[in-house]
């Protein structure tokens, strides 16, 4: 997807969160305004439901209104736990609540913000200011995969997945027109990484986001 900003750098953030580095990020606990109660359902049309492959997360139930000429194709794996493939649930979840509200011109908003906390909070309401300013909306295929997820405590978990946005296009809210994907090859491939912490009603909610385009790790996967 092309991005507001590039290469963010979040070595430090892992390293607290993996092996508990002195850092100023660090989290630990329960974090205020993390999800409780139940999800929000969208219900205008279109509307669409994650694949059923997914690990079923109790608590959690949403649809989502994509675009028809827009696809999220995303390729998920059994994680080897059921808490790691339930997080990964969350991450699509989380990915497709982030783009239907980028999709509108509208406020929906709801999905999102219920499993979105925090600093990935704000760094996703300044992405959705940007793209609501240039008044365009993805469409084609969004491909998200390589889907990684390793627990840090029983409330805070790192995770990492890779976006290819090579088949995808956009298009003006205000004239309809599509636009056309010019961004090369490698900037196309973007590693997506960040937290994730368990909220006071025990759902998992994404913390903080980063994203580097051009990863090596997710070219040619």
């Amino acid at each position: 997807m092309r991005s507001r900003t590039v290469a963010l750098v979040f070595a430090t953030t892992l390293c607290a969160a993996l092996y508990g580095c002195s850092s100023s990020v660090q989290q630990t606990g329960t974090i205020s305004g993390a999800a409780t109660g139940n999800a929000p359902t969208a219900s205008a049309a279109p509307v669409t439901s994650p694949s059923a492959s997914l690990a079923a997360v109790a608590g959690l139930s949403m649809t989502f209104r994509i675009p028809s000429d827009l696809t999220l194709d995303f390729q998920t794996s059994d994680l080897g736990s059921a808490t790691a493939n339930q997080i990964e649930t969350v991450l699509v979840y989380q990915y497709e609540g982030f783009i239907e509200a980028l999709s509108s011109s509208e406020a929906t908003e709801a999905n999102y913000k219920f499993l979105t906390v925090s600093d990935a909070l704000s760094t996703e309401n300044g992405e959705l200011d940007w793209w609501k300013q240039k008044k365009e909306r993805l469409t084609g295929v969004d491909r998200l995969y390589d889907f990684t997820v390793k627990l840090s405590g029983t409330d805070q978990a790192v995770y990492s997945y890779c976006e290819d946005s090579t088949r995808l296009g956009y298009v003006n809210l205000a004239n309809s027109q599509t636009i056309q994907n010019t961004a090369g090859t490698t900037e196309n491939y973007t590693l997506r990484q960040g937290i994730l912490v368990k909220g006071k009603g025990e759902l998992w909610a994404v913390q903080r986001i980063l994203t580097q385009d051009g990863a090596a790790s997710c070219i040619g996967n």
